[in-house]
């Protein structure tokens, strides 16, 4: 195995790669990304809750995480994970337009859309380098 297999693409890190789930797009980047790493730093939230670790662990430290750390956790991945979507609709089937603040609230109110935006920003195969040119060779 080469080990360039487990270099990481920063742009996508950053930038995030969109993922479609039954008509719903989000734009996720990889948890724990410059900016998240940053906003870790800012706030003093330095540990497992902004590492690049398993998603089980995460979520389970968010829910069990004081308020005020559930929180900043929340506005972390509202400001620098879950960078947009399209075809996110209320109850009426009215689009509801990205905002931080929108993803916010609803990651706030819905726990499991704030488990499955995790399960897409921890899964390193979306952020590796090489994954186009793999698919490519296949």
């Amino acid at each position: 195995m080469k080990l360039s297999t487990f270099e990481m693409d920063k742009e996508k890190e950053n930038q995030g790669v969109w993922v479609e789930l039954e008509g719903l797009k989000l734009l996720i980047a990889r948890f724990g990304n410059e900016g998240c790493e940053k906003f870790a730093l800012e706030h003093e939230l330095i540990g497992k809750q902004f590492s690049k670790g398993s998603a089980r662990a995460l979520i389970s430290s968010a829910s069990k995480a004081g308020d005020k750390q559930k929180d900043l956790i929340i506005k972390a991945i509202s400001q620098h994970v879950l960078l947009d979507w399209e075809n996110l609709q209320d109850d009426d089937g009215k689009d509801i337009p990205f905002s931080e603040g929108k993803a916010h609230e609803i990651l706030t109110k819905y726990p499991e859309f704030l488990s499955l935006v995790l399960e897409y920003a921890l899964d390193v195969e979306r952020f590796r380098k090489n994954k186009e040119e793999e698919l490519v060779k296949n």
